[in-house]
């Protein structure tokens, strides 16, 4: 049985799920300073982004970005929010998986932009 901690709905109404096992097996063990950003951050990049790439080597993923204050430096910060789709038969079995979150100074250049 999945255990999300988080269940939303992205930009598009589309169900986006983070379930307990990628965040404490994976997320918080590669990026443990991403913790602090569960409640607020997370969400917000999923359901009201600043914008989204596609991913450059995987093209059912997703990558959400919302913006961060800048650091000590002035330098910008993003948190970014890899999510993972799969399409279902069905329209409404179109369900997304967070995979990844970490903090990025600067966006890939090979990402693609697809919104907005």
């Amino acid at each position: 049985m999945l255990v999300a901690l988080l269940d939303l709905l992205d930009y598009q109404s589309r169900r986006v799920v983070l379930p307990e096992r990628i965040w404490r097996n994976k997320i918080l063990v590669t990026h443990a300073e991403v913790a602090a950003y569960l409640e607020v951050e997370i969400p917000q990049a999923v359901t009201s982004p600043s914008f989204i790439n596609h991913d450059k080597l995987f093209p059912d993923r997703y990558c959400h970005y919302v913006t961060l204050p800048m650091n000590r430096a002035g330098e910008r910060r993003y948190l970014k929010v890899v999510i993972e789709y799969n399409r279902g038969a069905a329209p409404e079995d179109f369900e997304g998986t967070i995979i990844s979150v970490y903090r990025v100074g600067r966006v890939p250049a090979k990402e693609m932009r697809i919104w907005p």
